[in-house]
């Protein structure tokens, strides 16, 4: 089973989900240094971070990459700005297995990190 882990800045929350499991922690948040962390034993094919208020996922961020087991990437937003903050997260997996999570807040977790437990 995959999981996600999520560094809040200011306060720490466990959520337990059927396909996931969702824990913060402190850490230094923004927009500016997001990051999507791989700590799982397969690679990410696909990667999906799209704001929340749209009704279809955003262009792959990987483009023709993978993310491997233990890498990570820099999540680059167009628009730095606090109005837009909540974005949708979906990883595809190379054995076929989909992870989704919404309404992440990007402004103030510093990162999201998929990881088997």
């Amino acid at each position: 089973m995959f999981t996600a882990f999520t560094q809040k800045s200011l306060l720490g929350l466990a959520v337990s989900l059927p396909a996931m499991g969702l824990l913060c922690s402190a850490a230094q948040a923004g927009k500016d240094n997001f990051r999507v962390y791989n700590d799982t034993t397969v690679s990410i094919e696909h990667l999906y971070v799209t704001a929340s208020n749209e009704n279809s996922w955003a262009k792959n961020v990987l483009a023709d990459y993978s993310l491997p087991s233990g890498h990570n990437v820099q999540i680059l937003f167009g628009n730095l700005s606090n109005e837009q903050c909540h974005y949708d997260i979906r990883a595809e997996f190379s054995d076929g297995i989909v992870v989704e999570d919404f309404h992440v807040n990007v402004c103030e977790d510093a990162a999201y990190t998929f990881f088997e437990g």
